[in-house]
C-alpha cells in the first residue's frame, strides 16, 4: 500500500524488492492513481483485492496510516509492516498517532511491525519474501537478525554477507509499537531453521520478560547482542528517536550475565563470534593448542589466550618456522586435534616473500578431516591466514563439499582468540544447571500486603513515595522470614544490600561488599544467580546471606509497591539484617512491566 511509479519512494523500492526476490506468494500493489505497476494489476484500495490478505506493507504518509491499517485489517490482514515515519520519532503528535495505531492492532488481534521500520525478510525458499529496503534477498542461512536501527541494519546485512553469515529472517524493528525483540526470540527459539539469533539493541521494551525468554533460549541456541547507547550522547539519541527510556550500562551487563547472552562491544566483534558459531562446532572447553609459522604470531595467540581465560594445553604452542612445508602443517593440525586435552585449535600462517596460501589451507583441511575421522569428534578450528578475512572455503582433492569446508579466518590473532573466548564463556554458561526460581513457602505475603495497603490507603497522591517506619519495616521483614537485630553480631562481617528503583528494569538488588565494589542483579533470582553472586562477592557460603538475598528477591515480586530498601546483611547462618533500615513504598505500584 503506497506502491508507486516514483522510483525514489520507499513504496516503490520495497515493491520492486519483493518482485526481484521472486516472492513465492501473490503480490498486490495498491495505488488509486494507476491501473498497473511493473506489469501487475494495481488496485485502488485493499478492499478491492479479490482474496483475503495475509500481510499489508504500508508506505503512506503518517496521517493516513491509521485509516489504511484499519482497511487492511478489515481485508483480513493479520500482519502489518508500517515503514512510514512520523510516529514516536516525531514528537508528541507522532507519539499519539503511534498509541492509536497500537491500540487498533491489539483490539483486533493483529501484529504490527514498526512503524518507522525498513521491513522484514524471510529467506526460506518456500517463501522468499524481501519486504525491506535491502536491494537483494540474502541467501538462506541459519541466523535470525533483529535490528532496532533501520539504516544500520541494511549495512549490517552487507557486512554479514562478506563475513560468511546469512540469515533465516531479518527484521527491522522501527519504533516497536507492537512486535519486539522478545517476540522474535520466541519465534526463533521454536524455528528449526534458526540456529542462532543476533540482536542490535538500542533500548529495551520489557526487560524482565526479555530475561525470562533469553534464559530459556540460550540453553538451546546462542544469542549474540550488541547494545548501543552507552555514552551520554548515545543514550540521548536513542531515547529521542524511540521515545523509550535507556538502560544503564551496569544494569545491561547484569541482564546479559544472568541470561547467557554473548555481548559484543562492537559490530566487528559480534560478527567475529557469529562466523565461528555458524561454521564451527562449539568447543567442549577452554583448552587450546596453537600452530604458527611465526614466533610473533604464536606469541600474539598465546598472550591473547591468557587475557581471554583460555588455557594452552595438549601439544601447546607449535612454531613450525618461517619456511615450513604444507605436510608439516597437516601433521601438526592432525596431532593437535587428535589430542584429548585440546578443545580448540588456533592456526596462523604468515607468508614470507611471494607465496600462495592455498597449499597451506589444503593441508590444514586434510589434517582436520583426518583427526575428525580418527576421533569421531569435530573440534573448533580458527585460522589467522595473514591477508584473509571472513571464511575460507577449502575443498578436498575431489572437489566435494562437506561440513568441514568452511573455516573462519581472521586478519589478526587477537580477533580470533577474543571470539573464541566469548564462545567458551557461553559454553560454560550452558553447562550450568538452568537454575530454579528462589521461592520460600514459609513467607506470609498476604499479611505483608495488608500492612502496606493500609498505609497506601492514606496516601492520597498517585505515584507518591512514602517512608515506612522502622517498626513496620521490621514486621514486614519478619513476614518474609528475615530477622532483625539492632546491633551487629560479634565477629560477623556485614554487607550492605539495597533495592533501588530503575525506570526500565523495575526494582534491582545491589550488593555492596567493599567501599568501591558492588553487584547488581535483576530479579527474580534463581539459585544459580545466588551461587554466582556469592562467588563474585568472595564471601563464605553462609546460609544466612544466601537466604536474605533470596527472600528480598521474593519480597520484590510479592510487594509491587516496594520502591526502595536498604539495610545490612550479617554473615551468619540465619537470615539476619542489622542496623538502620530504609524502606520506601510508592502508591500505584512500582512502575515496571508486569512479570
Amino acid at each position: 500500500i503506497g506502491a508507486s511509479r516514483d522510483v525514489s519512494s520507499i513504496g516503490n523500492i520495497i515493491f520492486k524488492n519483493i518482485l526481484s526476490a521472486q516472492f513465492a506468494g501473490t503480490l498486490y500493489p495498491i495505488n488509486p492513481n494507476t491501473d498497473s505497476l511493473n506489469g501487475l494489476q494495481a488496485y485502488p484500495n485493499i478492499k478491492d483485492i479479490p482474496e483475503k490478505v495475509d500481510l499489508a506493507v504500508i508506505a503512506v504518509n503518517a496521517e493516513k496510516v491509521y485509516d489504511v491499517a484499519l482497511e487492511s485489517i478489515q481485508a483480513g490482514a493479520k500482519g502489518l509492516v508500517v515503514v512510514s515515519a512520523g510516529f514516536a520519532d516525531a514528537g508528541a503528535a507522532g507519539l499519539e498517532r503511534q498509541i492509536k495505531l497500537a491500540e487498533l492492532v491489539r483490539t483486533h488481534g493483529v501484529r504490527l511491525l514498526g512503524p518507522s521500520c525498513l521491513g522484514v525478510m524471510n529467506t526460506d525458499p518456500k517463501i522468499k519474501l524481501n519486504a525491506s529496503m535491502a536491494p537483494k534477498i540474502m541467501p538462506p542461512g541459519h541466523t535470525g537478525f533483529f535490528s532496532h536501527s533501520a539504516a544500520l541494519g541494511l549495512v549490517i546485512l552487507d557486512y554479514a554477507l562478506e563475513k560468511g553469515v546469512s540469515f533465516t529472517t531479518f527484521v527491522s524493528a522501527g519504533n516497536r509499537a507492537d512486535v519486539s525483540g522478545n517476540d522474535l526470540l520466541q519465534y526463533w527459539e521454536e524455528d528449526p531453521n534458526t540456529k542462532m539469533a543476533i540482536l542490535y539493541l538500542e533500548t529495551f521494551g520489557n526487560p524482565r520478560r526479555f530475561v525470562r525468554i533469553a534464559r530459556r533460549m540460550t540453553n538451546k541456541k546462542p544469542i549474540l547482542c550488541i547494545k548501543s547507547g552507552k555514552s551520554i550522547a548515545g543514550r540521548k539519541t536513542t531515547e529521542s528517536k524511540s521515545g523509550t527510556i535507556r538502560a544503564g550500562e551496569r544494569e545491561v551487563e547484569a541482564l546479559f550475565q544472568q541470561t547467557g547472552i554473548i555481548l559484543a562491544p562492537t559490530l566487528e566483534d559480534l560478527f567475529d563470534v557469529a562466523v565461528v558459531l555458524v561454521h564451527q562446532p562449539l568447543p567442549a572447553g577452554n583448552r587450546v593448542s596453537i600452530i604458527a609459522n611465526s614466533s610473533g604470531v604464536a606469541t600474539l595467540f598465546a598472550d591473547a589466550c591468557e587475557i581471554n581465560y583460555l588455557r594452552i594445553s595438549g601439544p601447546g604452542v607449535i612454531d613450525l618456522g618461517a619456511f615450513t612445508s604444507p605436510d608439516k602443517y597437516e601433521s601438526a593440525v592432525y596431532n593437535s586435534l587428535s589430542n584429548v586435552d585440546v578443545d580448540a585449535l588456533l592456526v596462523g600462517f604468515a607468508c614470507v616473500g611471494k607465496c600462495s596460501t592455498k597449499p597451506i589451507e589444503a593441508a590444514i583441511r586434510r589434517g582436520v578431516k583426518s583427526a575428525s575421522e580418527k576421533t569421531g569428534v569435530q573440534k573448533t578450528v580458527l585460522l589467522c591466514i595473514m591477508g584473509a578475512e571472513g571464511t575460507i572455503s577449502i575443498e578436498d582433492e575431489s572437489g566435494k563439499e562437506d561440513d568441514l569446508k568452511q573455516f573462519p579466518a581472521f586478519r589478526f590473532p587477537e580477533s580470533a582468540v577474543s571470539a573464541l573466548g566469548r564462545i567458551v564463556k557461553y559454553v560454560e554458561y550452558r553447562r550450568k544447571p538452568a537454575g530454579k526460581l528462589v521461592w520460600f513457602d514459609d513467607i506470609k505475603a498476604v499479611a505483608a500486603r495488608e500492612i502496606l495497603q493500609k498505609i497506601l490507603s492514606e496516601m492520597m497522591v498517585p505515584h507518591m513515595v512514602s517512608a515506612v517506619d522502622k517498626e513496620t519495616a521490621v514486621e514486614l521483614l519478619r513476614y518474609f522470614g528475615i530477622t532483625y537485630a539492632a546491633v551487629q553480631p560479634w565477629g560477623a562481617p556485614v554487607f550492605k544490600v539495597r533495592v533501588k528503583p530503575d525506570p526500565l528494569f523495575g526494582p534491582l538488588i545491589e550488593l555492596l561488599y567493599s567501599e568501591a565494589k558492588s553487584i547488581i542483579r535483576i530479579t527474580p533470582l534463581t539459585d544459580v544467580d545466588l551461587e554466582e553472586t556469592l562467588q563474585e562477592m568472595n564471601v563464605a557460603q553462609k546460609k544466612g546471606i544466601r537466604e536474605v538475598i533470596g527472600r528480598i528477591s521474593q519480597m520484590i515480586e510479592e510487594l509491587p509497591w516496594l520502591w526502595e530498601f536498604e539495610t545490612k546483611i550479617a554473615a551468619v547462618d540465619t537470615p539476619l539484617v542489622v542496623g538502620e533500615i530504609l524502606l520506601n513504598i510508592k502508591s500505584g505500584g512500582a512502575e515496571r512491566p508486569s512479570y
